[in-house]
């Protein structure tokens, strides 16, 4: 029985050197099984990493318990409960497996750029207020500058001594 190629763990195939080749600097071509090979293994390597980013997108979807905004838009009519009305499998709706967890992170996405937008108002509005504040601070200071500076021109000149601020 010939052993097959499509083992994960096959090694690569040695690649054959061609008596035909003029210089050492040249590399040799790959042999079909060894491009077979090289792809097979190009290909679960791209798995992996789909299925890698994939299973962080669901654990992100499905420990985001801050989000409270409406189920994702669903080809079936719901009940009260959330649940597919009667007559609806549940299996032809987007809430388990692949698609529904696609459905939940489009609905985050779009939930999390509505907040954005809310809390960059906020933030503007926060903002100006604390400018206002500042300018109010600003004025006070000023104000109480002006006061004591009256008060000190008052005492420095013509005006009555210091005892009779103090008795009066």
């Amino acid at each position: 029985m010939e052993s097959s190629s499509k083992g994960a763990d096959a090694s690569p195939p040695t690649p054959s050197v061609s008596a035909s080749s003029s210089t050492a600097s040249r590399k040799p071509l790959l042999t079909e099984p060894q491009k077979r090979w090289n792809h097979i293994q190009s290909e679960q390597r791209r798995r992996t990493v789909i299925k890698e980013n994939f299973s962080t997108l669901e654990t992100l979807v499905a420990a985001d318990k801050r989000y409270k905004g409406p189920h994702p838009t669903l080809p079936v009519p719901l009940d009260a409960n959330g649940k597919p009305k009667k007559g609806v499998k549940a299996k032809s709706l987007p809430g388990k497996g692949k698609l529904g967890t696609l459905f939940r992170a489009a609905e985050f996405i779009a939930y999390f750029e509505e907040r954005v937008g809310t809390l960059s108002l906020e933030v503007e509005r926060l903002e100006a207020a604390a400018a206002t504040y500042q300018q109010q601070q600003h004025q006070i200071q000023v104000q109480g500058q002006n006061a004591m500076t009256a008060v000190v021109h008052y005492i420095t000149s013509d005006g009555p001594s210091l005892p009779l601020l103090i008795r009066g």
